[in-house]
């Protein structure tokens, strides 16, 4: 099961554990007056297994819970409808065993076979099949001596499966919100620099284009093959993590500032800031710069460090965010071949270069 649902599925088998337990305690109590001797008996068992439960979700047995639940579920609906016939109410508790089944074979172990969970449901409509015959051919074994008391059973063990569909309902809600929030994150940020990727940029390109004094960076990891071939691949991806960790640092530090993985040992960070100028921002740029000229790599008791190459270009020099990430690109290309390790950031610094 995913992480982020973990805390919101024992919550709510936490919440539905102890309805249950206050509703088989009431039962008992009923049955008691009543003087129904072997439904207050059963009953007591019920109240015992759900306190059995109740510490078991204290250990996050969820899924030993579930099925703790269906059994008793099924045990109650049968001898509650052989006792007491079907006018109370008591069949419909099929209806709610259901999305329980479901439920717990979603959490199940990923390799385990789908059998037991179809023998779970075709369990639960031979016993609603059954039930339901029973109540036509025999009488029930107890009888209750006012007609009110069977239509608040109804309408209580009636309530009492309509929520548990809906709180499986709720549930298996907020896992689809869950993973098709997970989907758009896997979509739009790079698992290894946990930064986010071109889908991003994207999304927020139109917004770029109305934004004034807006700076655009092209970074590159210089000697990034070479670093792979001299100490690994595990290298490079600590690279390229730690490139990422400085970036996310970076942005904490600086307003308005998106940091991307453009792709391979390639980063574009669009900085944004209205209250900079562009020489302030190529300022904070190069201090970047030399902050990962510092930074130590270390990978299985190895170390090392590595430089990156930043080409820049500003919004006034072209009013595409396209053509400036392009511009950006070349500038640092030509940072490159002149040596590495450094920023380039204006056209008369280039055409002195040349």
């Amino acid at each position: 099961m995913k992480e982020f649902l973990k805390p919101y599925v024992l919550k709510l088998t936490l919440m539905v554990n102890v309805v249950f337990l206050i509703w088989h305690i009431t039962l008992l109590a009923v049955f008691a007056e009543q003087q129904i001797w072997f439904m207050a008996g059963f009953n007591i068992f019920s109240v015992c297994i759900y306190s059995w439960t109740l510490h078991l979700l204290r250990h996050h047995e969820t899924r030993g819970v579930i099925r703790m639940m269906y059994i008793e579920l099924m045990l109650h609906m049968i001898v509650s409808v052989v006792c007491m016939g079907r006018y109370f109410g008591f069949l419909e508790y099929a209806f709610g065993i259901l999305p329980i089944i479901m439920f717990d074979d979603y959490i199940a172990e990923k390799d385990r076979k789908q059998r037991s969970s179809i023998i779970m449901v075709l369990s639960v409509v031979v016993c609603y099949l059954g039930l339901s015959i029973w109540t036509v051919l025999e009488a029930p074994l107890y009888h209750f001596s006012s007609d009110t008391m069977g239509v608040v059973f109804r309408i209580a063990n009636g309530t009492a499966t309509v929520t548990m569909v809906g709180v499986y309902f709720l549930m298996f809600t907020h896992m689809v919100l869950g993973f098709e929030k997970e989907l758009i994150r896997d979509a739009s940020y790079d698992n290894l620099t946990g930064l986010a990727n071109r889908r991003v940029f994207y999304e927020h390109r139109e917004q770029l284009q109305k934004v004034e004094n807006y700076c655009v960076f092209m970074l590159d990891v210089d000697n990034f093959k070479s670093i792979n071939d001299t100490y690994g691949h595990d290298f490079g991806d600590k690279v390229l993590e730690t490139m990422g960790e400085l970036l996310e640092e970076w942005k904490h530090e600086c307003d308005k500032l998106l940091a991307l993985r453009w792709g391979g040992e390639e980063f574009v960070v669009i900085y944004c800031d209205p209250k900079l100028s562009r020489e302030e921002k190529i300022i904070k740029m190069e201090l970047l710069r030399r902050r990962v000229e510092q930074e130590t790599v270390m990978v299985s008791g190895r170390e090392m460090h590595f430089t990156v190459t930043i080409g820049a270009s500003s919004e006034g020099e072209d009013d595409d965010v396209d053509a400036l990430i392009a511009l950006a690109d070349s500038r640092m290309y030509f940072g490159k071949r002149q040596g590495k390790n450094r920023l380039i950031y204006t056209h008369d610094e280039w055409r002195k270069m040349l």
